[in-house]
């Protein structure tokens, strides 16, 4: 587990600018207790609500506006599709 824990705060300390000691008292104190605080931490780039984050992945993937974007549950993509 303390493997898996540093690649990842060394990733998120890589893409926010936020120290590995920073990280670790943000966990440790649970100081991103909601998606408020998340955000005010640099945890997350922004929140938004479902229908304006759909409208940003269409418009990144250049998907058709109009389209509705199917979802599938992990246990309903084959086995041989999962990464």
């Amino acid at each position: 587990m303390r493997g898996l824990w540093a690649d990842h705060r060394s990733a998120v300390s890589e893409k926010t600018g936020l120290s590995a000691n920073g990280l670790d008292t943000i966990a440790n104190t649970f100081a991103a207790k909601d998606d408020e605080a998340a955000r005010d931490l640099k945890l997350v780039d922004a929140l938004m609500y479902r229908d304006r984050l759909l409208a940003d992945i269409k418009e990144r993937m250049s998907l058709d506006k109009e389209k509705d974007i199917a979802f599938r549950e992990p246990g309903q993509v084959p086995a041989h599709r999962r990464r």
